[in-house]
């Protein structure tokens, strides 16, 4: 009741591929935290990477699939009702709400798999927050949604978005992201997979 992770991850590839890379990654991500019990965030990145970079035999082919993945490690002092909450990211942000602002934590700027002959390191950040702030969550395929001048939507936008709903009910903030992507996208067509989540604490 007091300690969760929470995972969003984004896989290369759509249909097949994509669900394939997906099912690799729960699997692992399932060894290193449920049995291997490691729950640092960054840690888990670094291990993830090994993994698929091993499994997919990455340096002896031309292979590059992966992940961009946001990890957060939240943990309640029941007492003080703060939560404090550990994030690690490879190539993705994640976006809270605090003192009636919207602040954004953006992760490492290497993604998961993949051969490289950069060393692979990740790094945790540390964030406070109270009970009834939120913590969102975001694919790139929402930001990068372009409209009918090829422009995208932009993260400063998704910001000023979250910034404009967050004090409203879930329910309206939803409708709120649907809508606001919808009235930018127009006619074009989606060019990626979507996946937005918030979480009020």
């Amino acid at each position: 009741n007091q300690r969760t992770i929470f995972i969003l991850a984004d896989c290369t590839g759509h249909g097949v591929s994509g669900a394939f890379m997906s099912m690799i990654g729960n699997s692992l991500l399932y060894k290193i935290i449920k049995v291997k019990e490691i729950y640092d965030p960054a840690t888990i990145l670094y291990l993830l990477h090994d993994d698929i970079y091993d499994l997919l035999k990455q340096k002896y082919d031309k292979n590059r699939d992966g992940m961009d993945i946001s990890i957060c490690y939240f943990e309640k002092d029941d007492l003080s009702k703060k939560v404090s909450i550990t994030f690690a990211g490879a190539k993705s942000s994640i976006f809270y709400s605090q003192n009636g602002f919207i602040n954004q934590l953006n992760g490492d700027r290497i993604s998961i798999g993949g051969f490289t002959e950069r060393k692979r390191e990740f790094h945790n950040q540390k964030i406070g927050l109270s009970e009834g702030d939120l913590v969102y969550f975001a694919s790139d395929g929402y930001i990068d949604q372009n409209d009918v001048n090829r422009k995208r939507f932009g993260s400063t936008k998704f910001k000023n978005l979250l910034h404009q709903i967050h004090t409203q009910k879930t329910d309206y903030q939803k409708y709120m992201l649907l809508s606001s992507l919808k009235e930018h996208q127009q006619n074009e067509e989606q060019r990626d997979d979507i996946s937005v989540i918030g979480i009020k604490l």
